[in-house]
């Protein structure tokens, strides 16, 4: 109720600082006092800004558009900073067309001023936001370019260091999407990991997510059509160099005991793995996401910050899943032991935000193995030993996705398949499993 009644008086608040603006504006205006001048300059800019926190997005705009367009009373310094205050305000808005256009004018602006620490930081953090605008409007190649100007002109200033990262983070991706340009992909990659290595603590947090985000991108890796008689268990190997890059060992550990494999299934990971694009090149990539995400856990650390022990557990995920593709399965097992063993509120976390990752409206079989199997595990580092709650909360976990993926034939087969171990009097269901009419 507080928190409400909060929320009404600050709105009550910045709807009077727009009357009261106006109510200057109207009186100072056609004046050519300057300090008349500067007081409806100062009396625009609370209206911008007041909008803007009503998230009245346009009305800001317009604003901001009415500062810029009278040009009286503002040095080129001011314009600049109004510029970079419009660029924002395009981008609420989504109109990612008009934010690139008003980071050239910016820009414009920018290269006749003299330098000024403000200034540069303005500038910075447009150009940024262009680099963004132009992977929404899918100009892949005018985004590296801005990218790499963001990098070269403004990569040393430590408060726009996430934003550097991020435009690294986005050149990589877009190189590793053409298998032509690898190299050029790893140089980039190493750039980041450079990077991340020298980041000062203060400013480490948005690097780090920049680096988990990239180790993700090196792990992807588009498949070639699988052989129809690849096992299970086979396939969701594969999945450790494509979208399961998250899963890859859970699934292993928890199908061999449920279909009683003589030979451990991890024997097979180079057999399996050959289906998926050349072996070197898909060990190079294995290898640079190993580089980098050692180098992610030796600076984050330890920690009690909740989104930093799940950026840790995440990454020593991953690194297991990487070990385990380029063949080292026994590195790869206890890596993830530790893992869970040390830090299990962390690794249930690090899971789940792994299994919100997959699209909920992929009843791909793969998908779905992977999915059940990520959230099982959640479920055994939640239970710390204790089946009947890992039980529990990998039920709960199922229930709460929708029909359409948990309710279909593959679905409710992996869910079997992947649920916590232990259940020995439970049966294999019957095939096709019964299914309500409206979820098939």
């Amino acid at each position: 109720m507080g928190s409400e009644l909060d929320d009404r008086e600050e709105q009550a608040r910045l709807l009077a600082v727009i009357v009261e603006s106006d109510a200057i504006v109207n009186e100072c205006r056609g004046s050519d006092d300057p300090v008349a001048v500067r007081t409806v300059i100062d009396a625009l800019v609370d209206k911008a800004f007041a909008f803007s926190d009503l998230e009245r997005f346009e009305e800001s705009l317009a604003v901001w558009n009415e500062l810029l367009g009278q040009g009286i009373g503002l040095s080129g310094h001011h314009r600049l900073w109004m510029l970079g205050q419009k660029v924002w305000a395009v981008d609420r808005l989504d109109r990612f067309a008009a934010v690139v256009t008003t980071v050239d004018e910016l820009f414009k602006l920018f290269d006749e001023l003299e330098r000024t620490d403000d200034g540069v930081l303005i500038a910075a953090r447009a150009l940024a936001v262009k680099v963004y605008a132009l992977n929404r409007l899918g100009d892949r190649q005018r985004e590296i370019q801005a990218g790499d100007e963001l990098v070269s002109r403004f990569g040393e200033i430590c408060a726009v260091s996430g934003r550097v990262a991020w435009a690294l983070e986005r050149k990589a991706a877009v190189l590793l999407g053409q298998p032509e340009r690898l190299d050029e992909a790893l140089a980039v990659s190493e750039q980041l990991r450079e990077r991340l290595k020298l980041e000062p603590d203060e400013t480490l947090a948005p690097v780090a997510r920049a680096a988990a985000n990239h180790v993700s991108d090196l792990g992807k890796m588009a498949p070639s059509v699988v052989s129809g008689t690849v096992v299970v268990a086979g396939l969701a190997l594969a999945g450790v160099t494509v979208e399961l890059i998250r899963s890859g060992h859970a699934v292993l550990s928890r199908v061999q005991p449920r279909i009683g494999a003589a030979v451990p299934i991890a024997d097979g990971v180079d057999v399996v793995l050959a289906h998926f694009g050349p072996v070197d090149r898909r060990r190079r990539r294995l290898s640079q996401a190993l580089a980098v995400n050692r180098t992610l856990i030796q600076r984050l650390g330890a920690s009690d910050d909740p989104v930093v022990r799940q950026l840790t557990a995440t990454a020593q995920l991953t690194e297991s899943l990487a070990l385990i593709g380029l063949g080292h399965v026994r590195d790869g097992y206890q890596a993830y032991e530790r893992v869970v063993d040390c830090d299990t509120a962390g690794a249930a976390d690090a899971f789940q935000s792994l299994a919100d990752r997959l699209p909920t409206n992929d009843t791909n079989p793969v998908t779905q193995l992977s999915r059940m199997a990520v959230l099982g595990s959640r479920a055994d580092a939640l239970a710390k030993g204790d089946t009947a709650v890992a039980r529990i909360a990998f039920d709960d976990s199922v229930k709460a996705l929708p029909p359409e993926v948990r309710k279909t034939r593959v679905g409710q087969l992996a869910a079997w398949l992947m649920r916590p171990k232990g259940d020995s009097a439970l049966t294999v269901p019957a095939y096709p499993p019964k299914t309500d009419s409206a979820d098939t």
